[in-house]
């Protein structure tokens, strides 16, 4: 790339989603339930515990290997986890604008395609959201976003190192998360069907090493605990996940949801202009961008939505690195078409602008920005004001354990795995309490503080009451007690 000014304001533009991608993941905007299982499984991981071996997990580890050692390096608690996310959410903006800028022939006068990829990826409300929460999509998206790049490069060399890390890549993303499975038979059958250079059994064999090596840290896990770690990672989600009421209602809405928001239908439109419009471009670069996120985008999504349901709309997060390439070729092409400074600049103009406008009305549709992390700390903060550290303590709500920096109680690491309808014995191997269970360790007292939600009927209140002597109303809707009657 040239360093003319343009490019100058694409980094600029850039270092500004970063900082501001930094600064939302450390204001406490956004939190999900699942969060706080992943929070306290990374908190276990620090301390020496294995997930599946030693404690029950329903998803991919790597992440919870990441998230701690990140917590060991920079502190625990959440803001140290949400600013790993967002740099790696940063991270894959950068990497994915570069690859467009090289894509789409950037120069001088062409050096706004780094910019607005940036900023279609970067503004999408789903990664906006999902990419700064202490979740594994953040690192998903960086491999996902690196395994094109090393796609579009495997075709073009003809050693065999490109496609080792590009199906590397590929496998780190599906280690990260399952939701990208299909993302290296894709780049595979693209590879084969377009290599222009080299010999493709070389590279085929190089392939096919460079997916296994992400999982071999799994298949040690798998050997140590083989029974736990089948159940958390297949056996749970096919069988025993908690269901949603009137599941295929449920995802109808979600679909009807996504595709009301209309950054949603940004991105459709202009992928879709990019894939009709690639056959007159002659740079080839180009054309194998939109041809190979054009396969990504409709696979994936298509196993996404057909995913075991319930799906989640936070699914389709894996979708935006393809969809945003594909957005910015498709303004490309409508700019080539215009062919004029002053039609160009009100092409980006308009798709940046409908882009923000849409990521406005999809945050207020979804109430993006109602923070819970201080709620949270609060209290976080009752429990240890009355709390002694080597004191048990026990909440249904896992959030306050990263809070007030305490570990689960053993075989409670998982509240919502308790209701799980499975055999006693399956419990007994998962190392995990029922909910009839915890109920039963509650009931006898077996902890100094219990945190619980004020109408939990599993644990009535004239029973805590005869229990602890003290007790307070925290908030709405937590009770705090402590002080057993020995």
């Amino acid at each position: 790339m040239s360093r003319g000014p343009l490019h100058v304001f694409s980094r600029s533009v850039i270092i500004a989603l970063s900082a501001a991608l930094v600064g939302f993941s450390q204001l406490g905007a956004v939190y999900d339930g699942d969060e706080g299982l992943h929070l306290v499984a990374a908190r276990l991981v620090q301390a020496g515990r294995r997930p599946f071996a030693d404690f029950f997990y329903w998803h991919e580890p790597p992440f919870l290997y990441l998230a701690a050692g990140w917590m060991t390096l920079a502190g625990g608690g959440w803001r140290a986890v949400h600013l790993l996310s967002a740099l790696l959410t940063a991270v894959s903006m950068a990497c994915l604008a570069s690859l467009v800028a090289r894509s789409l022939g950037a120069s001088e006068r062409r050096a706004w395609p780094a910019s607005l990829a940036a900023v279609l990826f970067a503004l999408n409300v789903l990664v906006l959201k999902w990419g700064t929460m202490a979740h594994n999509y953040a690192a998903a998206l960086v491999f996902i976003v690196l395994s094109v790049d090393a796609a579009l490069r495997t075709i073009e060399r003809p050693g065999r190192l490109t496609a080792f890390a590009c199906a590397f890549c590929a496998g780190s993303a599906t280690a990260f998360t399952l939701l990208t499975a299909p993302l290296a038979p894709v780049l595979l059958v693209w590879i084969a069907a377009r290599n222009a250079t080299g010999t493709l059994r070389t590279k085929l064999l190089a392939f096919t090493a460079g997916a296994l090596v992400p999982f071999l840290p799994l298949a040690l896990i798998a050997w140590q605990a083989p029974s736990q770690t089948l159940f958390g990672l297949v056996t749970h989600h096919l069988s025993y996940r908690v269901e949603t009421a009137g599941t295929l209602d449920y995802q109808w809405d979600v679909l009807v949801s996504g595709l009301l928001s209309p950054q949603v239908w940004v991105l459709l439109a202009l992928s879709l202009c990019a894939i009709f419009q690639t056959r007159e471009s002659a740079a080839a670069r180009e054309r194998h961008l939109v041809s190979l996120c054009g396969w990504l985008a409709a696979t994936l999504g298509v196993f996404v939505i057909g995913v075991h349901p319930p799906v989640h709309a936070v699914y389709l997060v894996v979708l935006a690195p393809c969809l945003a390439m594909l957005a910015t070729a498709g303004t490309s092409g409508l700019v080539r078409r215009l062919a004029t400074r002053g039609g160009e600049r009100f092409v980006i103009g308009g798709v940046t602008a409908l882009f923000a406008a849409g990521l406005v009305v999809s945050a207020y549709r979804g109430r993006v920005w109602v923070s819970e992390w201080d709620r949270i700390e609060r209290l976080a903060a009752e429990v240890v004001a009355v709390t002694p550290e080597s004191a048990s303590f026990y909440t249904t709500f896992p959030f306050v354990y990263v809070a007030a920096n305490r570990l689960p109680p053993p075989g409670l690491e998982n509240g919502w795995a308790s209701q799980m309808t499975v055999p006693d014995d399956t419990f007994a191997m998962l190392e995990l309490s029922s909910a009839a269970a915890i109920a039963a360790r509650v009931g006898r007292g077996e902890f100094d503080t219990v945190l619980l939600w004020r109408d939990d009927p599993r644990f009535p209140a004239a029973d805590l009451d005869r229990l602890y002597a003290q007790q307070k109303d925290v908030d709405r809707y937590f009770v705090l007690r402590w002080g057993l009657r020995r």
